[in-house]
């Protein structure tokens, strides 16, 4: 990433460029989300930055759940295929 000196700042100071930022964003837009799912993805981005990840819990077996659909739906791919088949 490129940075750039701004002489408004004090020295030894460096201020991100514009485009170089807008690369460092998420692969969603930010005017996409509402303010509160914005603040959910900012969070997420610097939990994987830092080398973490969300989970949640599967609402039927118990298990931890770290794919984007399953912790939307607090049910994992195996309980959910049991789920529609039970139905």
């Amino acid at each position: 990433m490129q940075t750039e000196e701004n002489p408004g700042v004090q020295t030894g100071a460096l201020e991100i460029s514009g485009r170089d930022n807008l690369e460092s964003t998420a692969l969603t837009p930010s005017w996409v989300f509402d303010p509160d799912e914005r603040q959910f993805h900012e969070l997420e981005a610097k939990v994987r930055e830092a080398g973490f990840r969300l989970a949640v819990r599967c609402r039927v077996c118990g298990s931890w759940l770290v794919a984007d659909r399953s912790r939307t739906e607090h049910i994992g791919p195996v309980c959910r295929g049991r789920v529609s088949v039970d139905a």
